[in-house]
């Protein structure tokens, strides 16, 4: 598929983008259910399908990162396919066991993924139900152990599925600055809470050029609409070059889709700096996952 001429429809005031997280749910690999949950498929034809019909007058996607849902826990086999077919511009985001070898890594990375993800809050992490530690404090020490050996043999960055509430609890709180001083850390959709996005921004604040946040998954979070804007302002004006677009498409679980309601109210709460916008949307990303 070439992306590029799929989208090519001449819009001007389309605005580039790269979609840093999306989910591609295709049933012809393996799916399992989690908390009871299967999501419907949702294929590279459909995300493409998605993009053309309901984006093609705002959005000018330049490429993306396909993010592993817990419903595919370690199944690698999706991955590759989708990023074949999605082709240049496009990588990967995968969730491995904590034992996984530094060969499977590094073949990983030869096909296109760049970050490894930590599914908390959805209660995948990187430990085998059959492995399961006795205790989160050694589930976190598995993590540890995992992010350091994807970073060494591939330079991966990890991103966390987790809500900021758990930054009140210190094994989460000493886990994520212990990783965020060796490597990159993205935090998914704002943290989800707004009570504790404080601690976000002081984790945010306090690694600087290692710590992450995806303006992704509104839908998923409990701020209102004028508690995103000014939340996203508040992440900017700490640094802008750290924030980092996506669509969360096809939206699994979530209170609604994504639509260009979720457009509009990024381009609200960078209406005054259309710099800071251009580089959330788009070079943030790219630069992330070393695509520039």
């Amino acid at each position: 598929i070439i992306f590029s001429v799929i989208l090519a429809f001449g819009f001007k005031n389309r605005m580039e983008a790269f979609d840093a997280h999306f989910h591609i749910i295709d049933d012809r690999f393996p799916l399992v259910p989690n908390n009871g949950y299967l999501p419907p498929s949702f294929t590279v034809q459909d995300y493409l399908q998605e993009l053309r019909t309901k984006f093609s007058t705002t959005l000018q996607v330049q490429g993306g990162a396909v993010v592993s849902g817990s419903f595919q826990m370690y199944d690698q086999s999706y991955l590759c396919n989708a990023l074949q077919k999605l082709g240049k511009g496009f990588v990967g985001v995968t969730q491995l066991p904590y034992d996984a070898p530094v060969s499977q890594i590094r073949e990983l990375d030869e096909i296109g993924v760049r970050g490894l993800r930590f599914n908390v809050f959805r209660g995948l992490s990187s430990v085998r139900a059959e492995q399961h530690p006795s205790s989160p404090e050694s589930e976190l020490a598995k993590i540890s152990e995992l992010a350091l050996r994807a970073c060494v043999a591939a330079g991966w960055h990890c991103e966390f599925y987790i809500d900021s509430k758990l930054l009140q609890q210190a094994p989460y709180h000493d886990l994520l600055y212990f990783i965020a001083d060796r490597q990159k850390v993205v935090i998914d959709h704002l943290g989800l809470s707004k009570e504790t996005f404080p601690l976000l921004c002081d984790l945010y604040r306090d690694r600087p050029g290692q710590v992450f946040v995806k303006a992704t998954g509104f839908m998923r979070t409990n701020f209102t609409e004028p508690e995103l804007e000014n939340a996203l302002g508040t992440l900017a004006s700490i640094d802008p070059n750290r924030i980092v677009f996506g669509t969360d498409l096809p939206s699994t679980r979530a209170k609604w889709p994504f639509s260009e309601i979720d457009i509009q109210l990024l381009q609200r709460a960078f209406r005054q700096n259309s710099d800071t916008l251009r580089k959330i949307m788009l070079s943030n990303a790219q630069r992330l996952y070393r695509l520039l």
